[in-house]
């Protein structure tokens, strides 16, 4: 899998090097179709209690590394080996590995596949844990050992970055317990 991952920059949907790229975009949605089908600055995103997007702008927006990649139904499928269509609603930004870690996933699956989608993302946490064990680059390894998985109302929230406790603050601000 972590082959894979490398093999995956030429299919990446959105490469960021500062969070005022990242977009709060509709699951699988490009950044072009997001501002070609947003009205008034307002990003058209899948209706939902919970503004995941915000949570991405927040938690990236100070201090991000360079590589950050936000993930499309592609990327979801072939990184985190998730089929797209067992969710509901996701955001997937991470990054390429070369700077650290800094990865934050939020999923909001369909009935039925929580368990799946929580074991996914525990193969996927293994795996970069295992990687940066290796190549520890900007305390990768120690944010990856310190990363959580857990459910919050109807999503399962995926951190691996260096502040917890703010990106768990933003967890919080958006979505309801």
């Amino acid at each position: 899998m972590l082959l894979s991952g490398c093999n995956l920059a030429r299919n990446i949907s959105q490469v960021a090097d500062v969070a005022d790229d990242i977009l709060p975009m509709a699951s699988g949605e490009s950044e072009g179709d997001a501002l070609s089908e947003a009205a008034d600055d307002v990003v058209n995103m899948r209706a939902s209690q919970a503004d995941i997007g915000m949570i991405i702008r927040d938690i990236y927006s100070e201090d991000v590394l360079k590589g950050i990649i936000v993930g499309d139904d592609m990327t979801l499928r072939s990184v985190l080996l998730i089929d797209p269509e067992t969710v509901e609603e996701y955001r997937l930004v991470y990054t390429d590995g070369i700077y650290g870690a800094q990865d934050v996933c939020i999923v909001k699956p369909k009935n039925g596949y929580k368990a799946t989608v929580i074991e996914q993302l525990r193969q996927w946490k293994d795996s970069r844990t295992a990687f940066f064990e290796h190549y520890d680059v900007n305390n990768a390894y120690n944010i990856l050992r310190s990363a959580e998985i857990y459910s919050q109302g109807e999503y399962i929230i995926y951190l691996a970055v260096q502040d917890m406790e703010q990106a768990k603050l933003s967890v919080d601000k958006y979505i309801p317990y």
